[in-house]
């Protein structure tokens, strides 16, 4: 009994010199038991040793350190806490001691996980790196794709009036847009129409007071052989067009005319009256008479021509007096007696020629003078 006692005592005594508090070590220098190490450091063999990059500790009594954690990084050794990515960066490993940029196209707000970066959203963009935020895409542009470092131009006929467009909107029919990237639609310029203000073939129009939706077909009379045309033109004289939408107009065949601009239809002649293809006007049975030398047409009868007196001959013994060949008064009786070898039109037998029918004074000038001769 008294043996178990002195044991107990003396084991009591022993461990009390050498052991210490628990998480605590003893000091092999002086035996004495070394306290709680500063956080950012760990106790290793009765030492305090610092905590790594990426790591730290944030107890007194720490054996070990802890890796950073997603999202956190840590450059200095000895670090009781480690420091969150800041926005535009993010870190998806433990244990690191650096975040990483967001690429392009990418961001990180101070409100988002740190762990990962977010693509910016359709109708937006980011075209640098470590962002924090995306850019929207502004009028005349549009992105419909998630992620992206740019937006694109609405197209021709297109347009976007908003900012962050997704889409680009199609202009109104009767309007366009004439270039990339609009903001808006103006009205088809004259001579196009429709919802891309496409030019109005030939045989079409559109004024700038029509109705823009779509080009007109040239009404009849009218003919057009542009394309993109503000009007039509009238069909001319001898020409006629009785079809809408036309390129041309058509001539008016024989023996029919058109007098009148934009015609629809050909007249035909009056009777006794004719034309060629293409006529203005018909002409009448006086136009296939053709008259003698020194006569004009009057009516349907050749008359001398007063403006051409000079080309009418007389015969020998007559005088020309106006239009009309008469005796000429100072040669001998028997010539004066002579009709004229010219004369009036209206006694002409042949109104095309003027011939004389009548013998001429110098025929019987010689004839009398052989009688004469014998009888003496």
């Amino acid at each position: 009994m008294l043996l178990a006692i002195l044991f107990t005592y003396f084991f009591t005594s022993v461990t009390a010199q050498t052991s210490c508090p628990d998480r605590q070590r003893k000091n092999t220098a002086d035996d004495a038991c070394i306290g709680s190490c500063a956080p950012g450091k760990y106790i290793s063999e009765d030492n305090c040793l610092a905590c790594h990059i990426g790591k730290y500790s944030s107890s007194s009594d720490a054996t070990s350190c802890m890796d950073c954690q997603n999202g956190y990084h840590q450059t200095a050794t000895g670090s009781a806490s480690c420091l969150a990515c800041i926005p535009g960066k993010f870190q998806d490993q433990i244990g690191q001691n650096s975040c990483t940029q967001c690429v392009t196209g990418k961001y990180r707000s101070v409100n988002d996980a740190a762990n990962a970066c977010l693509a910016c959203p359709n109708g937006y963009y980011q075209t640098a790196i470590g962002s924090a935020s995306c850019l929207a895409c502004i009028p005349g542009k549009f992105q419909d794709t998630p992620g992206q470092n740019a937006c694109m131009d609405c197209q021709i006929g297109k347009y976007s009036s908003t900012m962050n467009a997704i889409v680009c909107a199609n202009c109104a029919v009767g309007t366009s847009s004439s270039a990339t990237g609009s903001v808006s639609c103006t009205s088809c310029a004259a001579g196009s129409a429709g919802a891309s203000c496409n030019q109005c073939v030939t045989g079409k129009y559109r004024s700038v007071n029509d109705a823009a939706n779509a080009c007109l077909a040239c009404p009849t009379g009218y003919y057009q052989t542009a394309i993109g045309s503000a009007s039509c033109l009238a069909c001319i004289p001898g020409k006629f067009q009785d079809q809408s939408g036309q390129t041309v107009c058509l001539d008016c065949q024989a023996n029919t005319f058109s007098s009148a601009m934009s015609s629809t239809a050909c007249l035909d002649c009056e009777q006794g009256m004719s034309s060629n293809s293409g006529a203005a006007r018909c002409n009448n049975a006086e136009s296939s008479i053709t008259c003698g030398t020194g006569t004009t047409l009057d009516g349907t009868v050749c008359k001398a021509d007063t403006t051409t007196v000079e080309k009418i001959t007389c015969g020998a013994g007559t005088t020309l007096t106006g239009t009309v060949c008469k005796a000429d008064t100072t040669t001998n009786t028997t010539s004066s007696r002579c009709t004229p070898n010219v004369m009036d039109p209206s006694l002409l037998d042949d109104l095309s020629t003027g011939a004389n029918t009548y013998p001429s004074c110098s025929f019987l000038f010689i004839v009398t003078t052989l009688i004469i001769f014998i009888l003496n």
